[in-house]
């Protein structure tokens, strides 16, 4: 599992040698204001783009390989959005999702389903939005901004 965020503006100062009232260290810091994104992918180079594409547009992105993984980080750390894998290996995304979608607070965190078979009806997976693959950069991240509350 991997997690990806941006350095503190404090650590950037330091490295690049700036006095303090160059980059003052009051008021949040980016990173406090960004989405968090969970990956539930476990093709490693679907999951890489997704990762360098999210981080582009923004987002704090934390990654799994595998469905159990993605329940326990979804629990643990709640993310403002999911981008689950239709298919994976230990647990399938509808499992996923189900134990994600009974619970609080896991309940309320919208989900975008990655698939490349069948994509079923939306109530059969809990309202969930689909994207197929191949997706483009383009549409995901317009579909991430419509699932996001503002």
């Amino acid at each position: 599992m991997t997690w990806s965020s941006a350095p503190s503006t404090t650590s950037f100062r330091r490295s690049r040698g700036f006095p303090s009232d160059v980059f003052p260290s009051s008021g949040p810091t980016l990173s406090s204001q960004r989405r968090v994104i969970l990956i539930a992918e476990d093709d490693a180079s679907v999951r890489m783009t997704l990762e360098f594409v999210l981080q582009d547009e923004g987002y704090d992105v934390l990654s799994v390989e595998d469905g159990e993984e993605a329940l326990r980080v979804a629990r643990e750390r709640l993310p403002d959005l999911i981008l689950l894998d239709q298919k994976m290996p230990k647990m399938e995304g509808k499992e996923v999702l189900s134990a994600l979608k009974v619970g609080e607070p896991t309940s309320s965190i919208p989900v975008l389903v990655l698939t490349g078979m069948e994509r079923g009806t939306s109530s059969d997976w809990y309202g969930a939005t689909f994207v197929g693959k191949p997706f483009s950069p383009e549409e995901l991240v317009q579909k991430i901004r419509a699932a996001l509350p503002d």
